[in-house]
């Protein structure tokens, strides 16, 4: 598994607030408390957002199997998301 960029910890949401916002941040006992991202009108995408770093680590997991029951197709849909993920390009 490569090393991620992104903010360690686990991701949460909380609302949503009066302005029908949501909030997503980290919540480690031994780190800051570390804003990620507010989103408006859409709790699911807050949803989304909290469940990305877990995400992440499971199709990568897939993705380096490589045998099984995926194809080559279902592969290089697995990679193609990791790379968009990481901010790279294939």
């Amino acid at each position: 598994m490569t090393d991620p960029k992104w903010t360690k910890g686990t991701w949460l949401e909380d609302g949503p607030y009066e302005d029908g916002s949501w909030e997503v941040f980290t919540d480690s006992a031994d780190e800051e408390t570390v804003h990620i991202a507010s989103v408006t009108g859409n709790r699911h995408a807050a949803y989304l957002i909290t469940a990305a770093p877990s995400l992440y680590e499971a199709l990568e997991m897939i993705a380096s199997c490589r045998a099984g029951n995926l194809s080559s197709r279902e592969i290089e849909m697995a990679n193609a998301a990791l790379a968009k993920a990481r901010g790279e390009t294939l």
